[in-house]
């Protein structure tokens, strides 16, 4: 009887001496329902399987499995995105540059001495005008230039437009980047501003119809694309959301590079 006890206490111990596996930290992320490839494939609410949604969405894939992440991935228009976001109803969007005001409810890469940190980024991005080579804008960088009864679009939501509409643009929001191009090739739209990692893929697309659709440089608004996270969230797991966007540069790097 004695030695039963033993045997099984020592089990017992055994077992108590056996780590836990480490629970991963479970997110809600949206990111945008429309195509932009390379960095997102596909339309609507379906999320595409599992290496087929975009460079961008398969790095954080890749990033939040090396960090002990689980993604719950939302799609919805970009608006709708953000707005979850900022109510913590999502705990984080693919992708964001980063605005100040966004310190309120959300964290982004930063370095040691509280800067944001531009080495760990998804990637730069440029949004540029393109427009009809019939019509050029007579864009030279800056924005002095005339810009009466100049209809533009851009994507609603987006930082480029609200910078265009501060500039005293009249920026029309309701189309879609293929959409907008579309108008500027049969000329129905003097410009459209977009990303032009994503906005050249969709001009050769069109093909014969895109051939009098030009790129203006230069760049409208050349910046850093983000994964912010919501703050909550950061302050109860910081060493893993810290190794999660340094392992996501990485991988967009080496992505990029091929």
């Amino acid at each position: 009887m004695k030695m039963n006890f033993l045997i099984y206490l020592s089990i017992f111990c055994c077992v108590l001496a056996v780590p836990a596996r480490a629970e991963k930290l479970e997110l809600q992320m949206c990111y945008e329902d429309n195509n932009r490839p390379p960095y997102f494939l596909g339309k609507g609410a379906l999320v595409p399987q599992l290496g087929q949604r975009g460079i961008i969405v398969d790095a954080i894939d890749e990033a939040s499995n090396k960090s002990k992440i689980k993604i719950n991935w939302i799609r919805a228009p970009w608006k709708r995105c953000i707005a979850m976001f900022k109510t913590g109803l999502t705990r984080g969007v693919a992708v964001a540059i980063y605005r100040p005001e966004w310190e309120q409810f959300s964290r982004f890469p930063k370095t040691l001495k509280g800067k944001i940190d531009t080495q760990r980024t998804v990637s730069v991005v440029n949004y540029n005008f393109y427009e009809n080579e019939k019509k050029p804008l007579g864009w030279k960088g800056d924005f002095d230039f005339d810009r009466s009864q100049m209809l533009i679009g851009a994507p609603r939501g987006y930082a480029v437009s609200k910078l265009l509409k501060d500039k005293g643009f009249d920026v029309i929001e309701n189309l879609t980047p293929e959409e907008g191009l579309k108008r500027v090739a049969t000329g129905n739209l003097r410009a459209y501003v977009f990303a032009k990692e994503s906005a050249g893929v969709m001009v050769k697309k069109m093909a014969e119809k895109g051939r009098n659709i030009r790129r203006v440089d230069p760049a409208v608004l050349t910046t850093y694309l983000y994964v912010p996270i919501f703050g909550d969230t950061y302050m109860d797991h910081p060493k893993t959301i810290e190794h999660f966007w340094t392992e996501l540069s990485k991988i967009m790097k080496n992505k990029l590079a091929q």
